[in-house]
């Protein structure tokens, strides 16, 4: 369909591996899948490497598109090739695609870019209050050292953490804290502001998550801890990449999609229990792919960014 920028039938529910697809399951994917091909455009034009990763590899290779029970896409690249992408980025994504970084939309929270539609909702419950662009996005992570020995894993870890909880005191409002907390709060906020602009809080952030650029193995150190243990390949993996049938397109996976897979997931061919499946985003995201975000904040939500 025109709107979703899909072939017609796409839309129609279905059960895919005993799972129900909804219609409206079908409207997110789609949208994601325009915003996938909107980036793969602008990589291809200036010859920037990247793949799949996660949930989005793993289902190319199980399904042959998205898993029916996930609701993200996810794409990786290195440090030294998403420095490219941002450089070149700039002024290419037209309204009502937004490419959504920590320095662009100072109060989004994370430490990778998502390009996003501004005419949907994908909005997480645990940051609606937070005033960035809400739309229906797709994951564009950057993939840094992740160093071989625990010990220099924590250490980084430790000082990536103080330099969040720095960005942290700069960002929130802490007027609707209560007691000495929020006199704490609002002191070490003050301090905060005094002592750093927020580029240089972000650039410090940043550098932290490059110390172990010499590393053979890279993963998502921007993530928590249990994904930094988890996501994660050699450097190498993801520089050899194979097209392969992802719904109605092709995207690129590790031609050694099998190691990658097997170091994240286990057995990954298994399917998880008929339980647990629809549980990834299961009450953490709304997503309206009909509504656009700043509507349904005011109208649902009663926030207005």
């Amino acid at each position: 369909m025109e709107k979703y920028h899909c072939p017609i039938d796409f839309l129609d529910p279905e059960v895919r591996d005993g799972y129900k697809v909804t219609e409206k399951q079908k409207k997110v994917w789609a949208i994601e899948l325009d915003l996938y091909q909107k980036f793969e455009k602008l990589c291809n034009e200036n010859n920037i490497p990247f793949c799949t990763f996660a949930g989005t590899m793993l289902g190319a290779v199980r399904h042959k598109g998205f898993i029916p029970w996930d609701d993200d896409f996810d794409v990786c690249m290195t440090r030294e090739n998403y420095n490219r992408f941002i450089e070149v980025s700039v002024n290419y994504f037209q309204y009502p695609y937004f490419l959504q970084t920590g320095l662009n939309d100072p109060n989004y929270p994370l430490g990778y870019a998502r390009l996003r539609n501004s005419e949907t909702t994908g909005a997480v419950i645990a940051n609606i209050g937070m005033p960035y662009n809400n739309g229906i996005y797709i994951d564009i992570h950057v993939l840094d050292g992740k160093p071989e020995k625990d010990s220099d894993l924590k250490r980084q870890l430790r000082h990536r953490d103080k330099w969040l909880y720095k960005i942290y005191h700069f960002q929130t409002d802490f007027s609707n804290r209560v007691g000495i907390k929020r006199i704490l709060h609002q002191i070490y906020q003050k301090y905060i502001k005094v002592k750093y602009n927020y580029p240089e809080l972000f650039d410090n952030y940043v550098r932290s998550l490059q110390e172990h650029e010499d590393s053979i193995y890279i993963g998502l150190m921007t993530h928590p801890e249990s994904f930094v243990r988890k996501y994660y390949c050699k450097k190498s993996d993801i520089e050899d990449t194979v097209l392969v049938d992802f719904e109605y397109l092709k995207v690129p996976i590790p031609c050694n999609y099998h190691e990658v897979l097997k170091n994240i997931y286990g057995d990954y061919m298994k399917f998880p229990p008929v339980k647990n499946r629809g549980q990834w985003h299961n009450g953490q995201i709304i997503f309206e792919p009909d509504i656009p975000y700043k509507d349904y904040l005011v109208d649902k939500v009663g926030i207005s960014e």
